[in-house]
């Protein structure tokens, strides 16, 4: 397995440590700060060396980096959460994506600080600032060492939420939004982002399984990409919406996560040839009346929200009733 180790700030060494996995919270310790294992999951982001410099900026000196390379998406976030799971002298685990870059010198300590004054929090998601949609969006996963991750056959989302004892919170106040998400992304990314976007609208093949939140959440991004063009006039923002296009119209079709391979695409390099009247042209529905979106929303994704919640809800009342 492809894996590159960076040790910076000042690791104590692993026979030093204190505590297990089910043993202390934050805000218990008194020999020893807590300390972080940061993962980043590296395929090719503009960004990378910007994410390392960053976090080689901070002013908490008590963290390991580990970056995992040249896996598929789910096989390193299997990776990435097995580590996780095998490295219990550390008090905080933050995935990091190789696309994002922490905001400020200290984003490491005010993390450490809200952890520390919220014993019973086990997972925060901090929300981060995306450039291709010009929002704030929940990016930031970090976990006390007592989370665990179940085995996941899921290939979708394959971000699945660990099992904890405690809380878990999304955090879009102070100290968020805590990163750049994907600040300086090529057009590849961007074409990249669209198409993984749009998958989770779409959802092909789900039903009972549909996630409703999911898809409203990753279309309301596709617009504001969409909104961010028509102020910016940017052109590799089109690259974005052209890669969900063609996942609306069904030229792209993925029943999984494995998107990243679609740079290599035609559609990819047909999109790269074109000027950009004619590739604003190709995505034209994402600057249509919001009517025409609202209508193509409730034909091919509402519907199937609506069938998935009746099939769960039965299913539930199955259970209740012990047939």
């Amino acid at each position: 397995m492809p894996v590159e180790r960076c040790r910076y700030g000042g690791i104590v060494s692993r026979e030093a440590v204190i505590g297990v996995r089910d043993g202390h919270r934050l805000g218990t310790m008194t020999e020893m700060p807590p300390r972080f294992l940061i993962i980043s999951l590296y395929s090719g982001e503009n960004e990378f060396e910007e994410c390392k410099a960053a976090l080689q900026r901070q002013s908490y000196p008590h963290w390991e980096y580990i970056v995992f390379k040249g896996l598929g998406n789910k096989e390193a976030h299997v990776a990435c959460y097995t580590e996780f799971m095998s490295r219990p002298e550390f008090d905080l685990f933050m995935k990091l994506d190789a696309d994002m870059v922490l905001m400020r010198e200290n984003v490491l300590e005010e993390i450490v600080e809200y952890f520390s004054n919220r014993r019973e929090l086990d997972h925060a998601v901090f929300s981060v600032r995306d450039f291709a949609s010009d929002s704030d969006i929940l990016g930031l996963h970090v976990f006390s060492n007592r989370a665990t991750w179940p085995i996941c056959s899921e290939r979708l989302f394959v971000d699945p939420d660990p099992s904890i004892p405690g809380l878990k919170e999304y955090v879009w106040g102070p100290p968020a939004p805590v990163a750049h998400h994907s600040p300086n992304p090529s057009e590849g990314q961007l074409f990249s982002f669209g198409v993984h976007r749009a998958t989770k609208v779409i959802q092909i093949g789900r039903t009972a399984q549909f996630r409703t939140m999911t898809a409203l959440v990753q279309w309301k991004l596709l617009l504001g990409v969409a909104q961010k063009f028509m102020r910016k006039s940017e052109r590799r923002l089109l690259f974005a919406l052209y890669g969900a296009e063609l996942v609306r119209r069904r030229e792209i079709v993925l029943f999984n996560d494995s998107y990243k391979g679609v740079v290599a695409s035609e559609h990819f390099e047909a999109a790269r040839q074109m000027s950009t009247p004619a590739l604003k042209h190709e995505c034209a529905f994402w600057f249509g009346s919001r009517k025409r979106q609202l209508l193509w929303w409730a034909m091919h994704v509402g519907w199937r929200a609506c069938v998935g919640a009746a099939k769960r809800n039965a299913s539930r009342m199955v259970v209740r009733s012990g047939r």
